[in-house]
This record gives C-alpha cells, structure tokens and sequence, in this order.
C-alpha cells in the first residue's frame, strides 16, 4: 500500500515536472522567437541607416554639384560679357549692338569673333592710310576712281564710324558707282578675309542687314 502512495505520489510529480518544462521550452522557444525578431530589426535598422547615410551623401553630392554648377555658370557668364565687349570694341560699336550684328553676319557664315576680326583688320588699314597713304585702302580708292587726297580724308572720315557703317559706306558707293561684282569681291576681300560673303547684306543699303537685326531686337 505504502508502494503503491509512493509510485502515485511520483507520478504526479514526474506530470508536473513534465508540464514545467513544457512551459520552460514554450518561453525559451518565444525568447528565441523574439530574438531572431530583434536580429532582424537591429539589421533592418543597420541597413536603413546605411541607405539612408548614403542617399545623404548623394544629396551633399548633388548639393555641392548645383553650387559648383552655378559658380561655373556665373564665371562664364562674366567671362562671356567680358569676350562680347571685346569684340564689340573691336567693331567700334556696343555689346547689344554687336549682338545683332553678330546674329546677322552668321546667317553668312561669319561669327561674332570673326566679324570682330575683321572689323579690326578694316580700321587698322584705314588708320594705316589716313596717316601714311599706303596699304590696301588703296584698291578701293583706285575701284573709286578717287584721288590721293580724296581717299585720305575718306579714310579719316571712316575712322569715325563703326564696322557695320564702314562696310555699309564702302558696298553702297561701289554700287552706286557701277563696279561689277567681281570688283566688289577683290575690294571686299582685300579690307577683311571672307568679308565679300557679307556682300549680300551690305546690299540695297544694308537693307538685309537691318531685317536680320530687327528680327534678333524683336
């Protein structure tokens, strides 16, 4: 009897032993759970970080591209301003003025820089007749039919003018006085390399200079 109260007694106990430990596995199983669930996060956070820091520095990237950027553009613009003023003093006129005229002798195929050079190349053979009576003025004053002292003081009178005007003067006066074409060209050609291409828009008085002009103004 007292085995049998014994083996009874164990019984219950192994049972809630057993139970116990069922419970004990269910928690370390959830811890284990939770574990794996705090892992994950504590990855997912890591990772979400890492994006983050890098996206960033892609916008410090991007900010310090724009302000570059912007100070490039800046500095061109001025250095632009700065070339367009050059020129424009080189044709004896003003930055916007020259802006128009750069416009329409493109038309032609002449740029601004090469419009600008051969403005130069004009007065610098004007100035080097008006003073000495030599150079290449010369071929349009024998075109002209005009004496020494004639061209001189046409020459002095040119100075006075801007490139486009100069040009304009020469064209209108060699067609009033009936100079065939190839003449012009030799005339033209001979104050400026490639200034006999603008021919067409010096003629009629520079009438389809002024269109081209207007149609940039406007």
């Amino acid at each position: 009897m007292a085995t049998e109260s014994l083996i009874v007694e164990l019984d219950a106990k192994t049972a809630k032993l057993d139970a116990r430990l069922k419970t004990t596995e269910e928690k370390l199983e959830q811890l284990n759970t939770q574990t794996k669930k705090t892992d994950k996060g504590f990855k997912d956070f890591t990772k979400a970080a890492k994006n983050v820091s890098g996206k960033l520095k892609w916008v410090a990237a991007g900010a310090l591209a724009v302000g570059t950027a912007i100070t490039a553009m800046t500095l061109k613009a001025a250095s632009s301003r700065k070339e367009l003023e050059g020129f424009a003093r080189q044709a004896k006129t003003t930055a916007e003025d020259f802006q128009a005229l750069s416009f329409a002798t493109s038309q032609y195929g002449i740029n601004a820089e090469k419009i600008a050079d051969i403005s130069k190349d004009i007065f610098d053979k004007i100035g080097e007749f008006s003073a000495a009576g030599t150079g290449t003025f010369q071929d349009y004053a024998d075109v002209m039919k005009l004496t020494k002292d004639e061209a001189r003081s046409l020459a002095i009178e040119f100075q006075s003018l801007s490139g486009e005007e100069v040009i304009g003067r020469m064209v209108s006066e060699m067609e009033a006085a009936g100079t065939s074409g190839a003449q012009m060209t030799f005339v033209l050609e001979s104050m400026g390399s490639d200034l006999s291409k603008l021919m067409p828009l010096y003629q009629g008085n520079s009438k389809e200079l002024l269109t081209l002009k207007k149609r940039f103004t406007d």
